[in-house]
């Protein structure tokens, strides 16, 4: 190996931090001015972004960079670079974003601008949105659950606070993925045949799932139904129907017509059909203690659903159809489907193609369910803790309580300590970019439990793949204490 000494790098600002970046790729030199200058490893040249605008390497070749703010006296910065924290003179952490050099609005930048950005991600990995075919692709895919979080976490405004359709529809398609996935793994083992007993943590995790995946479908079909009944008035009137139709914003309804979605609820169909009939089949043996409670109540939980699992498979059935049959009638195929759907997925709009297909699905498919589902259980169920509705009580839930992400069950308050106001602080897991919340601080207890979470992906980071970050819970959801590489943050 031959060494070869670089030409001398002359600062003239003190330089209070020295960081690698970008995977090891970028030494990122910060100053004492606040001022951040990012230089090739190899070869020491500074990245600016503006002497090759044909190669990009890096975010600070492609124009991003931390504007000015107060000096500090340490940097730490995120696991991707795009946000480090600083320690001012006054000893206080102060929190800085990485922006573009042509600026942005409220820090974040047009609708328009993200919906191009967005479209190019999909167009560049390369994400095919049509999956009226290739279905079995989407348990694999590896760019498929990257695309959804970075959409996702484009219209996110806050944990608080309601996300607008083209952020919710990508969550839920997330949130409906992690849930097949883990069906699909649970269902393998039910089906391996098994000699060793069933592990009441991944138990408690495949109810959890459950739960919140009924939950769903019942919200889904809840405003499909008061969809039907809103627009019965303008079935007739074509030109009405679909005005109205554009003047709607129905978060159900997209998740039906986009056929990422529609094909995970198929998936979890197929897998809540697998998990009950493993119960049956289950060797005695392997169901005692807690994981007996946990696999009945599982299937307590499927057959006392207001809409058996193969009448929810028929209604998905008759989603298919009534969107098969539109692009057919348009004389769309596989080459031009990639376009409406992307529409549907990446800007929440229904494309017209898709017009006759809502109305075939609130005309004849929603109709023909009525006889075989308990309509009221679904009309007074419960959805707040879903966090998908626009209802005061999903807002009041939201700020009192807070679901686990991948176990879906809601996380218990901290405890009281006495009469004085005082509670006993509760170790969580927060996601930095979802800022969802798991209840599971340690590792698995156990060998299965471990294999399940490592085969979802889920040890180190969130299903939307952002890290963890370690928080003490004090009872109030408003501000809590969290820390990260050492460094304690105070989140609002």
């Amino acid at each position: 190996m031959e060494l070869r000494r670089l030409e001398d790098v002359y600062c003239h600002k003190y330089i209070v931090s020295v960081d690698l970046v970008e995977h090891g790729t970028v030494l990122a030199v910060s100053h004492d001015d606040s001022s951040i200058t990012y230089y090739d490893t190899r070869t020491m040249s500074v990245l600016d972004g503006l002497d090759n605008s044909t190669t990009v390497t890096c975010l600070a070749q492609a124009g991003f960079h931390y504007p000015l703010e107060t000096s500090g006296l340490h940097i730490a910065f995120s696991p991707n670079a795009c946000v480090a924290v600083t320690l001012d003179i006054d000893g206080n952490m102060q929190l800085r974003v990485m922006e573009h050099s042509f600026g942005s609005t409220e820090g974040l930048y047009d609708e328009k601008a993200q919906i191009t950005f967005i479209s190019e991600v999909y167009r560049a990995l390369p994400v095919n949105c049509n999956f009226t075919a290739e279905q079995d692709k989407l348990m694999s895919h590896p760019y498929i659950p990257r695309c959804l979080s970075l959409q996702a976490g484009l219209g996110f405004k806050g944990r608080l606070k309601r996300r607008n359709l083209s952020s919710a529809v990508p969550w839920a398609s997330l949130q409906l993925r992690h849930a097949s996935v883990l069906f699909a793994y649970f269902f393998q083992y039910n089906k391996g045949g098994q000699t060793e007993s069933h592990d009441p943590d991944v138990l408690r995790m495949v109810l959890g799932n459950t739960k919140w995946t009924l939950d769903f479908s019942h919200f889904i079909l809840n405003e499909i139904f008061d969809m039907a009944d809103d627009f019965e008035d303008v079935f007739n009137d074509p030109e009405a129907f679909t005005q109205k139709l554009k003047n709607s914003s129905s978060l159900p309804l997209l998740i039906l017509l986009s056929s990422m979605s529609r094909a995970f609820l198929r998936f979890i169909c197929r897998g809540l059909r697998g998990v009950h009939a493993g119960y049956t089949s289950a060797n005695p043996a392997s169901l005692i203690g807690d994981s007996r409670i946990y696999y009945t109540e599982i299937c307590q939980t499927l057959e006392s659903s207001p809409v058996r699992i193969d009448v929810y498979e028929k209604f998905l059935a008759g989603v298919d159809s009534a969107v098969k049959h539109a692009y057919q009638g348009a004389g769309f195929g596989d080459a031009e489907r990639p376009g409406p759907e992307k529409e549907l997925l990446v800007n929440a709009r229904i494309p017209p193609v898709l017009t006759t297909a809502v109305a075939t699905l609130l005309r004849q498919t929603v109709p023909a369910l009525k006889l075989e589902i308990n309509r009221m259980a679904i009309y007074l169920g419960d959805y707040s803790w879903l966090g998908s509705g626009n209802d005061r009580r999903t807002a009041l839930y939201r700020k009192q309580r807070e679901v686990d992400i991948l176990k879906k069950c809601p996380l218990r308050p901290p405890l009281p300590l006495g009469n004085d106001g005082r509670v006993a602080p509760l170790k969580k897991r927060r996601c930095v970019r979802c800022c969802e919340v798991s209840g599971d601080t340690n590792l698995p207890r156990s060998l299965l439990s471990f294999k399940m979470i490592a085969k979802l992906g889920l040890l180190r980071s969130c299903l939307c793949g952002g890290m963890w970050v370690l928080e003490m819970d004090t009872g109030d959801l408003a501000v809590t204490t969290g820390s990260a590489h050492g460094n304690r943050i105070s989140q609002t």
